[in-house]
C-alpha cells in the first residue's frame, strides 16, 4: 500500500478518546512500517450520526489535528468543506458552516492552516519507538465468535486498555502486526492474541532471548489460524516462554475476585470477567488470587524477561504491571516525568506538547527551545497554556 490513511472521529464526550485515537494513529504508522500516513477525514466540530453529538471547540479540533501530525501524519484533511443543507449530513460540521465564514469554526480552520504551514519542517519525520504493541484483526475477530466462556470479554477493549497504560506515560509505541520483525524493540506487548501461529510464538521467544521484556495478556494463544482450539495445557505455544500453564478458562463473578501481590509491591486489586486456572512451571508469581475457588493460583507471572497476565485485571494493577515492565527494560516516556493532562510525543527533532487539561502546564525541559508554532524562545522549561499546544525544537544558545 503506497499511502496509509484513516478517517478519525473521536467523541468529545468520551474521556478516553484522546488515548484511543492515539492508538489508531500509531496503528496507521505501524501499517506503513513507520512511514508517515494521512488523516483523510475528521470533523471540525460536531458529527450527526451519534445519538447525542457534542461539538468540538476550535481548541479541541486543533489539538486533534496536531495529535495526528505528532504521531506521523504528513497531512490532515476534513469532512466536509461546505456544510450540507439537505440530506443525512446536513448537521455534520464543515470547514465552512451554514453560518458562513464569520464564525469561530472557520477562524479555527484558518488557524490550523497557519499551523500546518509552520510545521513543514516535521514532514517526513518519524516517531522513534522502543516499544511494540502487537495487534491482529483476524485474531480479534476470532475471539468474538459465539459460544465463548463469556461474551463480556472484549478483545479490542483489552488492547485499548493496555495501550492507555503506555499512553499515560507518553511512551512511544509502534502498533504492528503479529508477524512483524521485533528486532530492536526493548518492550514487546501482546495485550490479546487469541489466534497465535507457531511463527508468532517463535518471534516472541526470540525477542525475549535477545533481551526484550515481553508481556502477554489474557485469552492469548488459545486457537490456531483456523480458529481451532490448541490442545494441551494452555497457552500451548507459549508455555516454555512464560514458565506457566493453564488447564481451564474461568468466567469470574460479577463482583470480581480479590488479588494479592506476592511481594506487596502492588496495592489491593481485583480480576473480573475472565481468568485462566494457572500453575507456575518455574515462573515467579507476581500476583495471585486471594480468595474464592482460585485462591493461591497465579494471575501475573514473570519468567526471565517474559510476563504473563492470565486474567482481566483492574486498571490500577494493569498500570502497575506495565510500569514494572517498562522499568525492567529501561524504557521511559518523552518527558522525564509525565505531566497529567499533557500528551508528549517526539517526531523527528520536534517535541509535541498537547495540553488537554484545564490548567496551564509548566514543564521542566533542560536546554534552549523554540516553538515552531509561535517562534517563542524558552530556556530550561516550556509553558503550555490550557487547551493549547507547543511544538518545540532545540535551538543554539547565542
Amino acid at each position: 500500500v503506497d499511502v496509509v490513511s484513516d478517517d478519525q472521529y473521536p467523541d468529545p464526550a468520551d474521556p478516553d478518546s484522546p488515548a484511543d485515537i492515539a492508538f489508531a494513529q500509531d496503528l496507521m504508522r505501524g501499517l506503513g512500517g513507520g512511514r508517515p500516513w494521512l488523516l483523510m477525514e475528521q470533523a471540525i466540530s460536531a458529527v450527526q450520526w451519534r445519538p447525542h453529538n457534542l461539538p468540538k471547540t476550535p481548541a479541541r479540533a486543533r489539538l486533534d489535528s496536531l495529535q495526528a501530525v505528532a504521531r506521523g501524519a504528513d497531512g490532515v484533511c476534513f469532512f466536509q468543506w461546505r456544510q450540507s443543507t439537505a440530506g443525512a449530513e446536513r448537521f455534520h460540521s464543515a470547514m465552512l458552516p451554514h453560518a458562513g465564514a464569520d464564525t469561530e469554526v472557520f477562524a479555527g480552520v484558518r488557524r490550523q492552516g497557519s499551523d500546518l504551514q509552520r510545521l513543514r519542517p516535521v514532514v517526513g519525520g518519524r516517531v522513534p519507538a522502543r516499544t511494540a504493541l502487537l495487534f491482529d484483526w483476524s485474531s480479534w475477530w476470532a475471539s468474538d465468535e459465539p459460544a465463548r466462556p463469556t461474551t463480556r470479554f472484549d478483545g479490542l477493549d483489552q488492547v485499548r486498555r493496555w495501550y492507555r497504560a503506555l499512553w499515560r506515560r507518553d511512551v512511544p509505541v509502534d502498533v504492528v502486526r503479529f508477524d512483524a520483525d521485533l528486532t530492536g524493540y526493548d518492550v514487546v506487548v501482546l495485550p490479546h492474541g487469541y489466534v497465535l501461529r507457531p511463527g508468532d510464538a517463535a518471534r516472541l521467544a526470540e525477542a525475549a532471548a535477545a533481551g526484550a521484556q515481553v508481556v502477554i495478556g489474557p485469552f492469548s494463544g488459545v486457537a490456531d489460524e483456523r480458529g481451532h482450539i490448541l490442545t494441551g495445557r494452555s497457552p500451548a505455544l507459549l508455555r516454555e516462554l512464560i514458565g506457566a500453564s493453564g488447564e481451564e478458562w474461568v468466567a469470574l463473578p460479577d463482583a470480581g475476585v480479590a488479588l494479592a501481590s506476592e511481594n506487596g509491591r502492588h496495592p489491593a486489586s481485583v480480576a473480573s470477567v475472565l481468568a485462566e486456572k494457572l500453575r507456575s512451571d518455574g515462573a515467579e508469581t507476581v500476583v495471585a488470587f486471594a480468595e474464592g475457588d482460585l485462591a493461591g493460583r497465579p494471575v501475573v507471572t514473570r519468567h526471565g524477561g517474559a510476563w504473563y497476565v492470565g486474567a482481566v485485571v483492574d486498571d490500577a494493577l494493569l498500570d502497575g504491571i506495565v510500569g514494572d515492565v517498562l522499568a525492567a527494560a529501561g524504557v521511559a516516556g518523552a518527558l522525564a516525568e509525565p505531566v497529567p493532562g499533557v500528551e508528549a510525543v517526539r517526531r523527528g527533532d520536534a517535541l509535541f506538547l498537547l495540553n488537554r487539561s484545564l490548567e496551564d502546564a509548566t514543564i521542566p525541559l533542560p536546554g534552549a527551545w523554540i516553538d515552531l508554532l509561535t517562534d517563542d524562545e524558552m530556556d530550561e522549561h516550556v509553558t503550555v497554556p490550557r487547551g493549547d499546544a507547543r511544538v518545540v525544537t532545540e535551538r543554539r544558545r547565542t
